[in-house]
């Protein structure tokens, strides 16, 4: 786990802060490690038993605690299984499979089983959305919805970070306008990051390695596997992902998809709890407040 990280130091700071956010989280929740064939997996678990599933992956640089602020609301309706993804800032194993095989897809296969979830809703983020359409492509048939959040792999992936990277070394101040630049603006008061999250946030990017990859971008034949509900939230201003491109792919492939193209939004999708709940709400069974 520590080699991707660079010092032991940083680990250990991003670890304690990771560990007492999620002893505090804020709802009754149940937390296990997951053995796989590639090494354990940490899922967070929460919102009533009986609850229609929804699994959560999130992006590249994060972990479980990402979600928290949404899981909140949530986690009113659904049973939320909120997954730590291998190679990244969280609790699972430090492995990173080859992303151009069915590594993930089968690992995503082995959680879900030893979860006992035959088949669910999943959201996917970031690097997350490229695990989830992965998955989705592959095993149609265990998903009964899907959410997408800036996804990668569908429209052209932007490496913007050769660019603004010199602002790294240019203290706090550099380190504010190089984030900016990468997520796009501040969400408004009402939409803000929790401080121990945006905190969190700030101690893994200064100190986890950036996973600079290229992920596989899907075919048109792979776009067009997403037979189930989908809905695609995009930000115009991403400097990560051509969200243009991903759009416009994805209303060609899957006519039947709800895509939201945000103006003036970046990489980072504020405003998305509701949205995202209301689409998950439309095919749910059971709603439990």
């Amino acid at each position: 786990m520590k080699q991707h990280y660079k010092s032991e130091r940083g680990y250990d700071l991003v670890q304690q802060r990771y560990h007492e956010l999620l002893r505090s989280w804020p709802m009754s929740n149940d937390q296990c490690m997951v053995k796989t064939s590639v090494g354990k997996t940490f899922v967070l678990s929460c919102g009533p038993t009986m609850a229609p599933p929804l699994v959560l992956l999130h992006g590249a640089m994060g972990n479980t605690a990402s979600w928290q602020a949404d899981a909140v609301v949530w986690a009113r309706h659904f049973r939320l299984h909120i997954v730590d993804v291998l190679g990244e800032a969280g609790w699972s194993e430090a492995v990173r499979p080859d992303l151009n095989s069915s590594a993930y897809s089968d690992w995503l296969v082995q959680v879900l089983d030893a979860l006992g979830v035959q088949q669910t809703a999943m959201l996917g983020e970031s690097m997350g959305g490229w695990l989830a359409v992965d998955f989705a492509k592959r095993h149609p048939a265990r998903l009964s919805k899907l959410a997408l959040l800036c996804p990668v792999g569908i429209g052209k992936q932007r490496n913007i970070f050769l660019k603004v990277w010199p602002l790294w070394l240019l203290g706090p101040w550099g380190r504010r306008k190089l984030l900016q630049r990468v997520f796009g603006q501040r969400p408004p008061a009402e939409e803000s990051i929790p401080p121990r999250i945006s905190e969190l946030a700030a101690l893994i990017h200064r100190n986890f390695k950036f996973r600079y990859v290229e992920f596989p971008v899907f075919s048109d034949d792979d776009l067009a596997q997403l037979t189930m509900p989908l809905y695609v939230m995009l930000g115009s201003e991403d400097s990560l992902v051509a969200s243009h491109e991903t759009a416009a792919r994805i209303q060609q492939q899957c006519p039947h998809a709800h895509v939201v193209l945000r103006p003036g939004i970046g990489h980072l999708l504020w405003g998305r709890t509701q949205p995202i709940l209301s689409f998950l709400q439309q095919a749910a069974t059971v709603s439990v407040r």
